[in-house]
């Protein structure tokens, strides 16, 4: 393992709670994103996602920001798994080339005043709805963020799916 994940792991493991780990992977370009969302990335197949930690939402490194949001590349060497959405867990999977290699235990602060509703949470897909339909979905939502003209027919696309998505952010969609 390389020195500068190493060192990540014990900066990590300094922290006294869960939403501190969160700030300091954030500062350091990590963003969360679904079990779904890694399944749609090319090096999935070498991840050894546990099944215990399938329901855990998923922090990884993002090299590149794009325009176009399925161009945005995140490197899956490092991956840190964090479980809010049903229940908080106390547990912090670490994940390295695909497979575990830690598991740090921290409390959640509850009396701090970050409220882990602001982060921004991943889109969570329905079932059927298949992988490039999920990427032209997230193209035209990225577009109506940006303020950019959608076509009648992306916008009826667009507004097919979106009772069925959970999680859409609610800034900038002021659609008529």
């Amino acid at each position: 393992m390389k020195e500068k994940y190493k060192k990540l792991i014990e900066d990590i493991d300094k922290e006294a709670y869960v939403e501190k780990v969160v700030e300091l992977l954030t500062k350091l370009n990590y963003r969360f994103v679904s079990i779904d969302f890694l399944k749609e990335h090319k090096d999935f197949n070498k991840l050894e996602i546990e099944k215990a930690h399938k329901r855990y939402q998923f922090m990884v490194r993002m090299d590149v920001i794009a325009k176009d949001p399925t161009k945005d590349v995140y490197n899956l060497k490092f991956i840190v798994g964090i479980r809010f959405y049903d229940f908080r867990s106390p547990f912090i999977p670490i994940y390295y080339r695909g497979k575990k290699i830690d598991m740090l235990k921290k409390p959640w602060k509850v009396t701090d005043t970050q409220n882990m509703k602001k982060k921004k949470i991943p889109l969570k897909f329905p079932d059927g709805m298949s992988i490039q339909d999920r990427i032209d979905w997230r193209k035209t939502h990225q577009r109506i963020k940006d303020n950019k003209h959608v076509d009648a027919f992306n916008l009826k696309y667009y507004n097919t799916w979106k009772p069925h998505i959970e999680n859409i952010e609610k800034e900038n969609l002021h659609l008529v």
